[in-house]
């Protein structure tokens, strides 16, 4: 069994943080459906907060970009895909943007300490 540290921040437009998130997932099955299930799960809790506009950050450039396309997935992660686009229109304003891990340190942090926190 494998495990993934997801770690998510909400800022406001002047980067101040408003909440943060730190789970883990385990599984069984490719690495990649847990990336695009984590984000899944995360525009859900975005959308729990009822903010109108969401910038989400994430560092797995393939589920990135495979979201952003907007063309149909045929692959094993369509599904998840299309229930991805269809929660971020829900917001006024969404955007998803790709951060490489060793920019987005508070959240690697999280991540980390996530999977930490299940294994001691």
């Amino acid at each position: 069994m494998m495990e993934l540290g997801v770690g998510t921040i909400a800022r406001n437009s002047a980067g101040e943080c408003l909440a943060w998130r730190k789970r883990v997932y385990r599984f069984s099955i490719d690495p990649m459906v847990a990336e695009v299930m984590a984000l899944l799960e995360e525009v859900k809790h975005g959308l729990s907060y009822g903010w109108p506009r969401v910038i989400f950050e994430g560092d797995c450039q393939i589920v990135i970009s495979r979201v952003i396309a907007g063309e149909e997935d045929f692959s094993h992660l369509g599904p998840i895909v299309a229930d991805i686009r269809r929660l971020l229109a829900q917001f006024l304003d969404s955007r998803l943007q790709y951060v490489p891990r060793d920019y987005n340190t508070y959240v690697h942090q999280l991540a980390r300490s996530a999977v930490a926190d299940e294994d001691g």
